[in-house]
């Protein structure tokens, strides 16, 4: 029995840990890659840019790949990123809603 276990630790899959620090900003490239990460061509969008994190020896680089729209990260991102915009104009449009009435009632309380 002891000897099964050994054996079934030996086999299964280590997962291993990795904490790596993120920069908040690349210096290389100006702030504009980060809001425009679209790749147009004849003003149709054709792809989306991602960085990605690449570590020679000690040294972390920073590569642009452009990812076609039919893949399922690039998808998944525009969706994400959406919904997110549409969650904004709502709470934004609720927000709007509930200052609008709050004033309708103070100047009701006024008269």
């Amino acid at each position: 029995m002891m000897s099964e276990e050994l054996q079934l630790r030996r086999t299964e899959a280590v997962k291993v840990r990795m904490e790596v620090a993120m920069p908040m900003q690349c210096k290389s490239s100006g702030l504009k890659d980060h809001d425009e990460p679209l790749v147009e061509e004849d003003g149709e969008v054709v792809a989306v840019r991602f960085k990605v994190m690449l570590k020679k020896g000690n040294r972390q680089q920073m590569k642009e790949v452009n990812i076609p729209l039919d893949s399922g990260l690039a998808s998944s991102l525009l969706d994400t990123k959406q919904a997110v915009i549409h969650e904004h104009l709502e709470m934004k449009k609720l927000v709007l809603d509930h200052e609008k009435r709050q004033e309708e009632e103070e100047s009701r309380a006024m008269e």
